[in-house]
C-alpha cells in the first residue's frame, strides 16, 4: 500500500515528504516509510505558465465559449462575403443598365 500522488508540483526542496509507503506481508503491516525528495527541484516558469494555460483551456466552460466564438467568427465571415457579393452584383447590374455618356454628347446640347 502507498499514498503516492500521481504527480508533484515544483518547487520541491530536498528532504520534503512526497508520499508514504507501507510494507505488508500476509496482510500484516511490517513497516511504513516516508518517501522524501533526494534533491531540490526548482519550478520552470515557462512550463508552469504552459501548464496553467493548458488547465484553463481544457476547462469545459472555456471550451464551449471558444467553440461559440469560432462559430460566430465563421458566421461573420460568411455574412461579410455574402454582403460584398450582393453589393458588387448590384453595382454590376446598375452599371450595365446605365447609359454611357461621352463628352461629345455634352457639346451637342
Amino acid at each position: 500500500e502507498n499514498s503516492m500522488p500521481e504527480s508533484v508540483e515544483a518547487p520541491i526542496t530536498k528532504g520534503e515528504k512526497l508520499a508514504e509507503a507501507a510494507v505488508y506481508y500476509a496482510d500484516q503491516g511490517i513497516t511504513r516509510a516516508d518517501l522524501v525528495a533526494a534533491e531540490t527541484v526548482e519550478r520552470n516558469l515557462i512550463l508552469y505558465i504552459g501548464s496553467l494555460i493548458k488547465d484553463f483551456v481544457s476547462h469545459p466552460v472555456v471550451m464551449v465559449v471558444l467553440a461559440l466564438l469560432i462559430l460566430l467568427a465563421a458566421a461573420y465571415a460568411a455574412l461579410t462575403v455574402y454582403v460584398n457579393y450582393a453589393r458588387h452584383k448590384k453595382i454590376r447590374r446598375h452599371n450595365s443598365r446605365s447609359k454611357v455618356v461621352r463628352m461629345k454628347d455634352f457639346k451637342d446640347r
